[in-house]
């Protein structure tokens, strides 16, 4: 495989992507995509009163919001959150 037909591969898999996003949320503009960068920040607390708490700083970048969650769940919940406001 050339460098070539890792960057075709990469792209045909960005397409079939932003398909399945707009099907399942409805869409951005027609024929866009949304697209969002995210910094996360994990650390673990070794706490046995806590039972290895986890601390777990998401940033969304475009809206320079910030949230510190305990769980990878809700983590994904706010990223959720912030891609369907701007696909709105």
């Amino acid at each position: 495989m050339t460098a070539g037909d890792s960057k075709e591969a990469y792209g045909q898999h960005e397409r079939a992507n932003a398909c399945s996003l707009q099907g399942e949320q409805g869409g951005a503009a027609e024929g866009g995509t949304a697209v969002g960068s995210f910094v996360i920040r994990c650390q673990a607390h070794h706490d046995e009163a806590l039972c290895d708490a986890w601390r777990i700083r998401v940033t969304y970048v475009q809206g320079q919001e910030e949230m510190t969650v305990a769980s990878w769940e809700e983590a994904v919940l706010f990223m959720q959150q912030r891609m369907k406001r701007g696909m709105e």
